[in-house]
């Protein structure tokens, strides 16, 4: 993973618009760890507090579907209550509220149930609708329109639309293709009809899209399809690196864009971007991404373009079944210090102590990832922390303290290694085989003590379907890990010849485990 780049995070400030004339949306993915009510209503006000004016809600399959599309719903899904209430209370906190739902590629919330297998561009792919199928854009307006049906006065509607990667395989796409038709016509006309659909019946709504698909389409392709008149592209870029950055981005995009359209958004991310696997938050590449963005809008978006704002995307899970990534909780603090960055052009060690410690923090948030390595390493200390889901993160903090320390790694890295340095001695089979379930069974306790501090902790915003989820994820794995090298140890143990043990105490004695709160 990048280090940290303090030349490009610590740059001079780059002028921004007056807070209230840009938008800073916080972005919610509901595919992944959907948070409680309780949590949402306890968190809302300390986001427009944070300086966010907006939230953009990834509905999935949290939204409270019913007729002939009740089978999508979550078992966990909102009541219609609960999305009057979410409603209600970013009015109240003075954010723009935007639903999200997706209306081509990452539609497998619907497409994975029979019921639609036949609208799937592949049969054994429910990954985006086929848009040479005259039923897709019917189907896909019916969930549209039962969002719609649950939402009063919306300005603003994102239709997704982004990462549509199985685009133009199937039998009656590939006859188009083979007729003249390029896999950008495919697009437009789908996104178009669905467009079409929707400004016609509500024509006061602004629609906005992810711009991915549009940026290698002709400025002629999108004016025939009349998208500037009916759409505004969300333009998504999370690199942490100047080049990478860049490179995400074709030369002429942004006049391209200037010649169709009026309005313009950009989308970073404050976590779930830099592997899917990831549980804890690299800060510092997050924050970079924030500052490429200011970079990016003062210097090279056309001045016809107007800026509508930022979108401040948190990722949850990669696609609907890939696994669970940072936990919202973890990410709060990048999410704080991004905002602050977004309002006030640049970071600074000002601005980094300052939110830290409106965070909780005893000293400013660590930005890279924790690794414990000795007695040299301090992780920022969160027993303090008063955010939302502080206590989820402290969990989360122990937990990587836990994975990394000394003790861990020595038992679950290299087990060979660790019988023959530590466990050589004039000991018997049994006191070694002893003294071995001793400090694994030490492990494991302290363990199942963060096993019921994540259940405790977690139980206050999430449901118990994410808990055991993530449990299964993180924890279990561990604890089979540790049960395999207990028996790895013992057997490796029992046919070495005895040496005197020099490392032994040493590594029962590293600190780190016993100092996790």
């Amino acid at each position: 993973m990048a280090m940290l780049d303090e030349t490009l995070l610590y740059q001079k400030p780059v002028p921004v618009p007056p807070p209230d004339e840009y938008f800073r949306l916080v972005h919610f993915d509901l595919k992944g760890a959907p948070p409680k009510m309780e949590f949402l209503k306890e968190l809302f006000p300390k986001l427009s507090e944070w300086g966010c004016n907006g939230l953009l809600m990834e509905y999935e399959d949290m939204f409270p579907y019913d007729g002939k599309l009740e089978f999508v719903k979550s078992p966990d899904a909102y009541s219609m209550s609960d999305i009057e209430t979410l409603q209600q209370l970013a009015k109240e906190y003075g954010m723009e509220y935007i639903p999200l739902i997706q209306t081509f590629g990452h539609f497998e919330f619907v497409l994975k149930h029979d019921d639609w297998s036949d609208v799937r561009e592949l049969s054994n792919m429910p990954t985006s609708v086929c848009p040479s199928n005259p039923d897709s854009v019917q189907r896909v307006v019916e969930v549209v329109d039962q969002v719609f049906a649950l939402h009063t006065d919306l300005k603003f509607f994102h239709i997704g639309a982004d990462e549509v990667f199985h685009l133009g395989l199937c039998a009656k796409c590939r006859a188009r293709q083979d007729s003249g038709l390029d896999k950008s016509e495919l697009f437009l006309t789908h996104v178009s009809r669905v467009l079409k659909y929707l400004k016609n019946k509500y024509p006061s709504v602004t629609f906005i899209m992810w711009d991915d698909m549009l940026r290698t389409v002709s400025v002629e392709q999108m004016k025939a399809h009349n998208l500037g008149e009916m759409v505004d592209p969300m333009v998504w870029n999370y690199s942490a690196q100047d080049a990478n950055f860049r490179s995400r981005f074709t030369d002429d995009m942004w006049s391209n864009y200037a010649a169709v359209f009026n309005n313009v958004w950009a989308a970073s991310s404050f976590k779930g971007a830099f592997g899917p696997t990831l549980y804890w938050v690299p800060n510092h590449l997050h924050l970079q991404n924030h500052i490429l963005w200011l970079n990016e809008v003062n210097l090279l978006i056309p001045k016809t373009l107007k800026m509508r704002g930022y979108a401040l995307t948190g990722w949850q899970r990669y696609d609907h079944f890939s696994v669970l990534c940072e936990l919202l909780p973890v990410g709060i603090p990048c999410l704080a210090l991004a905002l602050s960055i977004l309002m006030k052009g640049a970071f600074s060690h000002e601005l980094h102590a300052e939110v830290s410690k409106q965070l909780g923090f005893s000293k400013p948030l660590d930005l890279a990832i924790i690794m414990v390595s000795g007695p040299e390493s301090n992780p920022t200390s969160a027993t303090h922390a008063i955010f939302p889901g502080s206590e989820v993160f402290r969990c989360i903090q122990n937990l990587a303290i836990y994975e990394t320390c000394q003790e861990i790694r020595s038992l679950i890295a290299t087990p060979k290694e660790t019988v023959l340095e530590e466990e050589q001695s004039t000991k018997s089979d049994a006191e070694k085989r002893a003294e071995l379930e001793a400090k694994v069974n030490r492990l494991r306790s302290k363990l199942q003590t963060l096993h019921d501090k994540f259940w405790e902790c977690m139980s206050k915003m999430y449901f118990n379907r994410t808990i055991e989820e993530w449990i299964k994820l993180r924890l279990d794995p561990l604890t089979s890990l540790l049960d395999k090298s207990l028996q790895s140890s013992i057997a490796g143990a029992a046919e070495e010849t005895s040496k005197e043990d020099k490392e032994e105490q040493m590594v029962l004695e590293q600190p780190g485990i016993d100092d996790i709160s």
